[in-house]
């Protein structure tokens, strides 16, 4: 195996990458504090898409084929390579915060976003559930599909949950002082 180190020779402006995905085309997207960039296999070209998107923490491509991506402070964008049409959810359509931490879909095509504050869910009709009522379950930085409809999460206070639907199935700590779950997969 042979270790490839990218950076401004080959395209980024910025050395720290803060997510990566790849679409149904081949290409690789990388979301960076300075935007998103992709990646053909030989150079990173940097994408506006859109002067919202600079600051990317989280990137998922869904079951169509969408690409979201997870802002820093203008919430989350939905982008429909094919069309080019970008769709915003933030806080003003109804997010709960603008930050974001994890995406990813269950079976039905619920997209769950974990923000700095509580966990939405994005429907495929395009409403946001805001799932306020689980108090203990903020910053959820880490999120996982594992079949059977459940949703796996692990929030900023190191609690490891698990969802079904609008349910709360279980949301669990270490017993053990000091030690914490941090993410999933």
């Amino acid at each position: 195996y042979e270790a490839i180190m990218y950076g401004t020779d080959n395209g980024l402006l910025s050395a720290e990458i803060n997510a990566v995905a790849q679409t149904n085309d081949g290409y690789i997207w990388a979301g960076t504090y300075s935007g998103t960039y992709r990646y053909d296999g030989s150079h990173f070209e940097k994408i506006e898409l859109d002067e919202r998107i600079s600051s990317v923490m989280r990137m998922f491509v869904d079951s169509k084929g969408y690409l979201w991506i997870g802002t820093n402070d203008n919430g989350i964008c939905r982008y429909d390579m094919e069309t080019g049409e970008l769709k915003f959810f933030d806080s003003q359509s109804g997010l709960s915060a603008d930050a974001i931490r994890a995406i990813c879909e269950d079976e039905e095509g619920n997209i769950y976003v974990g923000t700095v504050s509580y966990l939405c869910v994005i429907t495929p009709d395009d409403q946001i559930k805001v799932h306020d009522e689980w108090e203990d379950l903020t910053v959820i930085y880490s999120l996982c599909y594992g079949g059977d409809g459940v949703v796996a999460g692990v929030s900023s206070s190191g609690a490891l949950c698990f969802i079904r639907g609008d349910e709360l199935i279980e949301e669990t700590y270490f017993e053990e002082e000091g030690i914490y779950y941090t993410s999933i997969v």
